[in-house]
């Protein structure tokens, strides 16, 4: 998957987890909303890098690719972490 698509996905993922923010408790929603706030400010950070990167050398490239790839990788998981929060 494109990283453009990831970062769709994850706003979608971070849209469906503030429409079940709405039905939690009060001590719990404050909780719920800060993780989120947070998956959510990462999701940006990484919109912000992918669109300015510059082209640079393979090697470059290379490097760029798998530290987006690995932060995808860590967002995803705290998003799946937030659904199974969610579920609690």
């Amino acid at each position: 998957m494109e990283s453009e698509e990831k970062i769709t996905a994850n706003e979608n993922a971070i849209a469906e987890l503030k429409a079940n923010a709405k039905g939690k408790k009060a001590e719990m929603k404050v909780q719920y909303e800060k993780t989120i706030a947070e998956i959510e400010a990462e999701n940006e950070a990484l919109k912000v890098r992918v669109r300015d990167r510059k082209e640079t050398t393979n090697e470059k490239w290379q490097e760029f690719k798998r530290d987006v790839e690995e932060d995808f990788t860590k967002l995803g998981d705290k998003i799946k972490e937030a659904y199974r929060d969610d579920a609690k």
